[in-house]
């Protein structure tokens, strides 16, 4: 019963914040930079920058990514979500790529954020390494 009401309340969160498409409940991101981060490094992240669009379809339920690297993620369950002490609102999933393997897919929405700047990071967690995106509107 949570997360019947938490899905409406997440569904205009992101129309709220991000430029909704033609196609219901698909959101358009540009990625603007990358970062992967191995947990059992002791390195700082170095972040790359990159531009590409990333995909989030609620309808089907999946995140795709459309770059050099091409991600395809099934998101199966939902997990908490929060509102952090920063205002910053966090919805994970639980998910499966396109090879089989599970991941939890993060997305902090920034609760200020620039018009056309960083506006949410998404983070897609495997228990080997991180893949970090910072996210802007595709505009």
């Amino acid at each position: 019963m949570k997360h019947a009401l938490l899905f409406p309340l997440l569904f205009l969160s992101l129309n709220f914040i991000f430029a909704q498409s033609n196609e219901g409940g698909v959101f358009k991101f540009k990625a603007f930079e990358t970062s992967l981060w191995n947990p059992n490094s002791k390195s700082e992240i170095e972040w790359t920058k990159t531009d590409f669009l990333v995909v989030l379809n609620y309808d089907s339920r999946k995140l795709n990514t459309y770059g050099k690297e091409e991600k395809d993620i099934n998101l199966i369950k939902d997990k908490n979500d929060y509102i952090d002490k920063d205002g910053s609102q966090w919805i994970s999933y639980i998910g499966i790529d396109e090879s089989g393997k599970k991941c939890t897919v993060s997305i902090e929405i920034f609760k200020k954020s620039g018009e056309d700047y960083h506006i949410a990071t998404l983070f897609i967690d495997y228990p080997e390494f991180t893949l970090t995106f910072r996210l802007k509107k595709n505009t």
